[in-house]
């Protein structure tokens, strides 16, 4: 009882440490490694918890850290919801290959334990991964094995969620017709146990198939159907998105007024709920129907607003660069040429540090590539050389007359050699690629700087032109 209430005392000091003070995930398994495994992990799994979600790069260290523990094997159940967990604090960050990873192995402990919505819920995860790097078909092949199981187990409502996300996969997919089946399976579904929140996000999916096809018209009445619903529960994340294809359909549609206030809607819900990304999108955005209105001054207000989120916020360097093109368009058109100026020099730049970050990404890509082809060249060859040893020690064991035993032991030295010319072959023919990649990649990033430099020139010549009409008048 008293080591109980020890870990309990300890679990609450923990929480109100890191609301006060926002302690680190570093400094909180520093203050329980005095304790054994069982205890730290009762003291830390709440906050893991608690923080896989809101704030996942301090989650993944605890997570990482629970790994460590050797009892925890002893434990599938534990380990098979923290890898799920931990997976998902990797998904949130966007790094899908460690997300995979984990979920395939938590996917791997649920079968192990028999535990088919475990397996069912792993595997949705898994196709969510897929649908995050646009592998649609893979993300397909998870979604329909999950889909099996919620059939047999005859769980409405998870039946309703995949048919969603089913229908989502083929709408990425441009099969418009399978898509809208499967978010009208999904309102079937949603609508026998009378959800909401599902029978909403449904209409909405409707509404933007039929937005994929512009039928304006059917898209508008079904997104109208899941507002008010929407609306009526209070789903504020679910209306996010709905304003934002509202405010981007009236602006195919030609009505910028609508768009215009649907966009100032989704800025408020998107401030709101702290996403970050698609504020600054919808500020462009917003600032593209003002330009649209001629109505710059308020154009360069919304694309600013951009501008400085994407800099100071989310360090977004190709936002930042539309953001300023945007602006340089803009100032040119009311006569401020020195601004407009001053921000095509900052897209120009922004654009050159965009593709040598290209360029270096995939000169490290080589460079990986290289000390793979090296690792399985050097394993090729301790295989070979195995082979050889093994081949002589026979010779021995058998006591092979002389004569064969050189003329085996030349074959085999022929064929080492044959095989290490081919890989040498094969290391050299891969670096020749390789630098003829890099050719044309630089032959591009000049053609691109040319392009700049003459685009630059002729902002310089219409500032020129501008200002020789001025002293002319």
């Amino acid at each position: 009882m008293k080591k109980i209430k020890h870990i309990t005392i300890l679990l609450g000091l923990l929480f109100f440490i890191s609301e006060l003070f926002a302690t680190s995930a570093d400094s909180l398994i520093s203050s329980v490694k005095h304790l054994s495994e069982k205890e730290q992990y009762a003291a830390l799994v709440d906050y893991f918890n608690n923080l896989y979600e809101t704030e996942p790069e301090e989650a993944i260290k605890i997570g990482e850290y629970f790994l460590t523990f050797k009892g925890l094997k002893e434990k599938p159940d534990n380990l098979a919801k923290l890898q799920n967990s931990l997976a998902t604090a990797y998904f949130y960050l966007g790094k899908n290959k460690e997300a995979l990873g984990l979920y395939n192995a938590a996917h791997k402990n649920y079968v192990k334990l028999k535990n088919v919505k475990g397996q069912a819920n792993t595997l949705t995860n898994i196709a969510s991964v897929y649908n995050n790097k646009g592998e649609y078909q893979k993300a397909l092949d998870q979604f329909y094995k999950a889909l099996k199981i919620h059939d047999q187990r005859k769980d409405t409502l998870a039946l309703s969620l995949t048919y969603y996300n089913i229908a989502t996969a083929y709408y990425y997919l441009i099969d418009y017709k399978t898509s809208l089946n499967y978010y009208k399976r999904g309102l079937e579904e949603a609508l026998l146990i009378k959800d909401t929140v599902q029978i909403s996000n449904n209409l909405s999916g409707i509404g933007m198939v039929y937005w994929g096809q512009n039928k304006y018209t059917e898209a508008l009445s079904y997104y109208s159907k899941a507002r008010v619903l929407m609306e009526k529960i209070g789903y504020e994340y679910g209306l996010l998105y709905l304003f934002n294809n509202l405010a981007a359909i009236y602006s195919e549609m030609g009505k910028p007024d609508e768009a215009l206030a649907y966009y100032i809607k989704t800025i408020k819900l998107a401030t709101k709920a702290g996403d970050q990304d698609l504020t600054s999108v919808n500020y462009l955005n917003l600032g593209d129907i003002y330009v649209r209105k001629k109505q710059y001054q308020s154009a360069i207000e919304e694309y600013l607003n951009g501008y400085y989120l994407s800099d100071t916020v989310l360090d977004n360097k190709l936002r930042k660069k539309e953001a300023c093109v945007k602006l340089m368009s803009a100032y040119y058109k009311i006569g401020k040429y020195k601004e407009a100026f001053e921000y095509s020099n900052e897209a120009m730049i922004l654009k050159d540090t965009l593709i040598n970050e290209q360029r270096d990404g995939k000169i490290s890509e080589l460079n990986a590539m290289f000390e793979t082809e090296k690792k399985e060249k050097e394993i090729a060859l301790l295989q070979a050389s195995k082979k050889a040893n093994e081949l002589e020690l026979l010779l021995r064991e058998n006591s092979i007359s002389n004569q064969k035993r050189m003329t085996l032991i030349i074959a085999i030295v022929l064929l080492a050699s044959i095989i290490i010319g081919i890989l040498i072959f094969n290391r050299y023919k891969l670096k020749q690629q390789a630098f003829d990649l890099l050719e044309i990649k630089n032959n591009e990033i000049s053609a691109q700087k040319e392009l700049v430099d003459e685009k630059q020139k002729e902002i310089l010549d219409s500032i020129n032109y501008a200002k020789k009409i001025q002293q002319s008048l």
